[in-house]
């Protein structure tokens, strides 16, 4: 059986785009994102991280700003971290 990481995402973004480049240069856009499910008392609000890469990082640099809704398509990736 084959593996299939895809997923869609509607929501807004939490704050501003940050553009960088790594040491080779391709650009790398990082951003905060939130969407919610459920309704009422039971509604959650999900805060996600997203990294987008090359073209797709200038592009979200250029016109995507804190508050703006938008989609997003891609794959999910975990990271574990400890504070």
């Amino acid at each position: 059986m084959a593996d299939f990481n895809k997923v869609i995402l509607l929501g807004r973004l939490t704050r501003d785009v940050e553009l960088n480049q790594t040491t080779t240069g391709t650009e790398c856009a990082k951003f905060g994102f939130a969407t919610s499910n459920g309704f009422g008392d039971k509604k959650k609000t999900v805060f996600v991280d997203i990294t987008a890469w090359g073209k797709t990082a200038i592009f979200v640099n250029t016109y995507f700003k804190k508050g703006n809704e938008v989609l997003i398509e891609g794959r999910l990736d975990f990271d574990t971290w400890e504070s």
